[in-house]
């Protein structure tokens, strides 16, 4: 059957740099049955956001999509129950479902019930996940669904999912990952990226401190040494 996507998968910066020494590195990290949290790391000031949660499980959640991994690509921003309802009953809609005249919530529950008995293989992406937001009868399960978390709230992974938990701590860049975001950034001058590892190592390689030191870099034309 046709891919059906409800719900907007953010796209991807021109400057995405995959993170498969850091991070969730393929659509293969997230198997069938599972669900896979994406949290902050800890760092120098507590938890460190801005390491591109998002966008990694925008391109894992593209790469099952183009890989006939799944049909049903569910994609709902998690800030609220307000949120999560608007974005199930607007899928109960994209399946195809008849629903009777009800309430939202009635619609929402009953897209949560159609995961649960459907054969067909979805994924269901809880964007930044608040507490509060998915209620245990809103939870996605069922045995032919993937489940992909992103929150800001490191302990996310202790609050939400099933046995089949896996939480990946997003932190910062490896050394490589660091060199090739730099080098993404820097592309249009390549004396600027002189001195890059260093600079990538002063700044711990997080993504957030390494954007900012790109940006400054490229407005006023000063390279990695300087």
């Amino acid at each position: 059957m046709p891919l059906v996507v409800s719900g907007r998968i953010p796209p991807l910066s021109e400057m995405f740099v995959p993170r498969h020494e850091t991070g969730l590195s393929s659509a293969g990290s997230v198997p069938l049955g599972a669900t896979v949290v994406l949290a902050p790391a800890e760092g120098p000031i507590g938890a460190i956001g801005g390491t591109g949660k998002t966008q990694m499980a925008a391109a894992v959640t593209r790469e099952l999509g183009r890989d006939y991994a799944v049909e049903l690509v569910v994609w709902v921003a998690a800030t609220s129950l307000d949120s999560v309802v608007c974005g199930y009953t607007q899928a109960l809609r994209d399946v195809g479902v008849p629903a009777a005249p009800q309430s939202a919530e009635q619609a929402a529950w009953q897209f949560a019930a159609w995961l649960t008995a459907t054969d067909r293989p979805w994924v269901v992406v809880l964007d930044d996940l608040r507490e509060g937001a998915v209620p245990e009868r809103l939870w996605p399960r069922g045995p032919a669904g993937r489940v992909l978390v992103t929150s800001s709230d490191p302990d996310a992974g202790a609050r939400y999912g099933s046995a089949m938990r896996r939480v990946v701590s997003v932190g910062p860049f490896s050394a490589r990952e660091a060199m090739s975001y730099l080098s993404a950034q820097l592309h249009t001058d390549s004396a600027l990226r002189t001195g890059a590892l260093e600079l990538a190592r002063d700044l711990g390689c997080w993504p957030l401190a390494l954007a900012q030191a790109a940006a400054v870099m490229i407005a006023n034309g000063i390279g990695c040494r300087e």
